[in-house]
């Protein structure tokens, strides 16, 4: 395991196999499951065992985070920055918190100058994560959601290293 960043209240890291269990089981809820795009429904345990050895031979940067010193969600930067929080832990600012030093991290150190995502559009919740980063809405689309077996609507949102400039003097 590898510290990647530290908040007031997370360290984001390298997943370990360890992590696998509580993976499906946070994932394998509907409730955060529906939300992703990539995530087929049911998901299981062997799909999370594939998921995190996958990572040693990836070029995304995808981190677990912790609070408490327990594993609650995952932040990433793949084809789009993106992240999930298990259900028990919404509603605690957990996200904004990872998604704030991760987005730092990323146009810090590794010199990223744009960032783009996307969120379900009744996902206010992640909507509010992303703007408190800085993201702004650019338009709209459709993904296909394979939990859902279906295209979602969406607000796709970007932000680039001059707005985050601007807004991290708030946070």
């Amino acid at each position: 395991m590898t510290k990647i960043l530290e908040t007031e209240r997370l360290t984001l890291r390298t997943f370990k196999a360890a992590d696998a269990p509580l993976v499906a089981e946070y994932v394998g809820n509907w409730n955060v499951c529906s939300m992703l795009s990539r995530v087929p429904y049911p998901y299981t345990r062997e799909m999370a065992d594939q998921w995190i050895a996958g990572h040693a031979a990836s070029p995304d940067i995808t981190c677990a985070i912790d609070f408490e010193d327990a594993f609650v969600g995952c932040i990433g930067q793949d084809q789009e920055f993106g992240y999930w929080l298990a259900e028990p832990f919404w509603g605690k600012g957990i996200m904004t918190e990872a998604a704030r030093a991760f987005v730092s991290f990323l146009f810090e150190e590794k010199g990223m100058h744009d960032l783009a995502s996307g969120y379900k559009k009744d996902n206010t919740a992640s909507g509010a994560v992303l703007q408190k980063c800085g993201f702004e809405v650019a338009g709209e689309g459709t993904l296909f959601c394979l939990a859902q077996d279906k295209q979602i609507e969406r607000w796709e949102v970007t932000t680039n290293r001059h707005i985050w400039e601007k807004v991290r003097k708030d946070w």
